[in-house]
């Protein structure tokens, strides 16, 4: 029996990390890779801003999070604050902030629980620390965390094995590997006893020092054959592009090493044992993603104070030459639109419609539609993203698929929907909602050479200083590979307004003229 998000026999999870200016868009542009995830430090301070801001703004809807808790500085301190009582209120808002995401998320527990810099607590506070924490998440009924034990990587401290706080308690075993020569005999160690308990591996800190790597052979290539060999089914690699404390860090950024490492990185991540953020990635995890909800009787006023937005209608126009028209209303009371040119039905009752239960538990749901005029006018949906019932379609041609995804054994929390037949600029696609104040929706415009991608996301629980923002990006795709991604909208939205933004795609003519497939989710 696999443990909790672990990967299947022979896959592994690469998650990159540690720099959230740029770094994560910079490694997949220099890789031509899509991770599987993503990395980041963080501390009990109250503060949940940083997680919804990786969460939501790197790691995305199909990516897993690796959360490293530091207990104390790296100079060391008292895991008393923790045992007195002094961290609960922390500890809870952040486990009810992990709840909320409902996503995959791996935690580490203690980054390097064995540093022998660490003077300031024994191996028995440690692990009272770590059980307490993990007992109150789950008593606020946090299951989307696996929790992760990590260990130096080295053999500084002969007592690691003192640190380990019991089967019942961890999910994953990790270690940090730097130095192959140092650090190669103790990290077979610990993955042995980890294969002993049952647990898959993980090496939770990697990468390059002190620029030691200028060719794929001075650390890369062997790092993964190292990998290979331990067995370890997730790599958080550390991906820094600004020096942070420790400066030896500096020069482990794909940016800052020579193009061809990056580049023959990114072949090495095409092989097949490498799983990347996906669709379909949290199935071969064995999880179920749940989408951000508020309780249904909750207040209209954020954590922080701030309105709630709820957005009612977003609308997208592209022109043959680029130029691009997105209205987003969050007014209460939005005009209908036009008559329907095709004949208008409604799934709520689902008749003339498909409706099969797949495998995973999910429902599909297929609707045909017969040809109208024009399919220029992708119209409307209105309805919620939730439940299948209330869903209705206004107009369209040609076929609509809805895929609904089930969580647990609740009502349906995210649906999918794609427009298979292709249409060329000039074009329109408008969505209508009838609750939509919790979620992100992508619209999403693919091309043989490029993506048009829209996102909006209203102010949701947790996101206390960014608020709702919505935003555009084009993306080129060359010889099947996703190029420099372009930003051309970053905007916040307002209550009760209809907002309406112009921009220009930066992209040659030739690929709008494209076919392009139209998707939301």
């Amino acid at each position: 029996m696999r443990a909790k998000f672990e990967p299947p026999d022979g896959k592994t999870m690469v998650l990159i990390g540690c720099d959230w200016s740029d770094g994560f868009k910079q490694y997949k542009h220099l890789t031509g890779d899509t991770p599987a995830g993503g990395v980041f430090w963080y501390e009990f301070n109250g503060d949940t801003d940083f997680f919804w801001h990786n969460a939501r703004g790197v790691v995305g809807e199909n990516g897993v999070l690796h959360v490293n808790f530091n207990l104390v500085s790296n100079t060391g301190g008292s895991l008393k604050p923790y045992l007195e009582g002094k961290k609960d209120a922390e500890i809870k808002k952040i486990g009810e902030a992990f709840k909320a995401w409902g996503h995959p998320l791996l935690v580490t527990i203690g980054t390097e629980c064995d540093f022998p810099g660490n003077k300031g607590y024994t191996s028995q506070q440690f692990i009272a620390v770590y059980r307490k924490i993990r007992k109150m998440w789950e008593g606020l009924g946090v299951m989307n965390v696996a929790y992760v034990v990590h260990f130096i990587g080295n053999a500084g401290n002969p007592r690691w094995t003192s640190y380990y706080p019991g089967d019942d308690l961890v999910d994953w075993v990790a270690f940090s590997f730097y130095w192959f020569d140092k650090d190669l005999p103790h990290v077979r160690e610990i993955a042995r006893i980890a294969r002993k308990h049952r647990k898959p591996v993980m090496i939770a800190e990697s990468g390059p020092l002190n620029g030691e790597a200028r060719s794929w052979e001075d650390w890369h290539g062997p790092f993964l054959k190292h990998a290979s060999s331990l067995g370890v089914k997730a790599i958080c690699y550390n991906n820094w592009r600004e020096p942070p404390v420790d400066r030896a860090f500096h020069n482990s950024a794909f940016d800052r090493l020579p193009r061809p490492v990056a580049e023959a990185w990114g072949r090495a991540m095409e092989a097949p044992s490498f799983l990347h953020a996906s669709p379909a990635l949290y199935a071969t995890l064995g999880a179920q993603a749940q989408a951000v909800a508020r309780p249904a009787d909750g207040p209209e006023m954020d954590e922080a104070g701030g309105e709630m937005i709820s957005v009612r209608r977003v609308s997208l126009s592209l022109s043959q030459e680029g130029d691009c028209l997105l209205s987003v209303d969050t007014r209460g009371e939005v005009p209908p639109i036009d008559d329907p040119q095709g004949k208008p039905a409604t799934i709520a009752g689902l008749p003339n419609a498909k409706v099969t239960l797949e495998e995973d538990g999910t429902h599909r749901v297929v609707y045909s539609f017969g040809d109208v005029a024009t399919t220029a006018d992708f119209a409307g949906l209105n309805g919620s993203l939730m439940p299948i019932d209330g869903l209705s379609i206004d107009k369209t041609a040609g076929t609509l698929l809805l895929t609904p995804i089930l969580v647990g054994k609740g009502p349906v929390k995210k649906s999918s929907f794609s427009f298979p037949r292709y249409q060329k600029a000039p074009l329109s696609a408008t969505i209508d909602f009838e609750k939509f104040d919790n979620y992100t929706v992508f619209l999403t415009l693919k091309f043989a050479e490029g993506l048009l991608q829209v996102r909006v996301s209203p102010r949701h629980p947790g996101w206390e200083q960014d608020g709702s923002r919505l935003g555009a990006t084009f993306t080129p795709i060359v010889n099947k590979r996703a190029g420099k991604e372009s930003v051309m909208l970053e905007g916040r939205l307002e209550p009760e307004k209809l907002a309406e933004y112009a921009f220009h795609v930066p992209a040659d003519p030739s690929i709008l003229g494209q076919r392009s497939e139209l998707n939301v989710h």
